[in-house]
């Protein structure tokens, strides 16, 4: 069978066929076949959209993105705050060898840079080296 996308609104459109069809006397397989679609389909689409209206499952795709939304923003705040709790232990770093004791060491000059993007790290590279060139700039 040829793939298609269908939006929410063709989907519960073909749902609400399939009942009419199955309510004159159709099996599920000739139903399917009436819509164009697998018997597959029909009940995974049951499944997630049966006795739904339009309005509602407009409502729960837009709800459904607003939380992966949101999602996004409470990550990127955690790692706003942990990259502030770092730039507020200040200019020095404590090591410890397992046989010695502590070692602290001055980090104003040494910069540290994991993989990917953070918001603010500009501020705390030019706090750090003081308006001094950083590489080849």
């Amino acid at each position: 069978m040829k793939q298609n996308r269908h939006t929410v609104d063709q989907i519960i459109a073909k749902l609400r066929r399939a009942d009419v069809e199955l309510g004159k006397g159709k099996t599920v397989p000739d139903a399917c076949k009436v819509l164009g679609i697998s018997e597959q389909t029909y009940y995974r689409w049951r499944q997630k959209y049966g006795g739904m209206q339009p309005e509602m499952a407009k409502e729960l795709k837009a709800l459904q993105k607003e939380n992966t939304r949101l999602k996004k923003m409470v990550a990127e705040q955690a790692l706003d705050m942990e990259i502030l709790k770092e730039a507020a232990k200040g200019n020095w770093l404590s090591i410890k060898h397992p046989e010695q004791q502590y070692i602290q060491i001055d980090t104003t000059n040494i910069l540290f840079i994991c993989g990917g993007t953070f918001v603010g790290i500009e501020d705390i590279v030019r706090r750090r080296i003081g308006g001094q060139t950083l590489g080849f700039g």
